[in-house]
């Protein structure tokens, strides 16, 4: 298998709240199944087009995607195109968490629930831009 090139270095991006991440209440488990924790790594790719921005994208609304049925421990990696409006335009699997289905999945929910502010040029006009971002799917228990 042939080895991947390690990740460019992305600018850090300021940290949201808590409740900004999560979409869910931990009460939303179903009853009598484990308990498990869904992290989203931050980080950004310099814009897509030419114009470099003075501010990389932010997190807007980024909701955790429902966990692998069955439950088990899994963590992908994906590039998300951003638009100028803060919509992704498309999500690329970089690293898969080795279940198709999944993957889909997780792609599907970033298209549909996700948003970003997007990145601002000098002149403070919004740019398309792209982020890269490890989702991790732990078993608590």
């Amino acid at each position: 298998m042939a080895e991947m090139p390690p990740a460019p270095e992305l600018p850090e991006l300021p940290e949201l709240p808590p409740e900004a991440e999560w979409d869910a209440p931990p009460e939303a488990t179903p009853t009598g199944a484990p308990s498990r924790r869904i992290a989203v790594a931050r980080h950004a790719t310099p814009p897509t087009d030419t114009a470099p921005p003075l501010r990389p994208p932010r997190y807007r609304h980024t909701p955790a995607p429902p966990p692998p049925v069955p439950p088990h421990a899994a963590q992908l990696r994906v590039r998300i195109s951003v638009s100028a409006q803060g919509e992704p335009t498309a999500v690329e699997i970089l690293e898969s968490s080795g279940q198709s289905e999944l993957d889909r999945r997780t792609r599907a929910w970033i298209l549909a629930r996700w948003s970003f502010y997007p990145a601002r040029r000098a002149d403070d006009s919004p740019a398309p831009s792209a982020v890269i971002t490890r989702i991790i799917f732990e078993d608590a228990g």
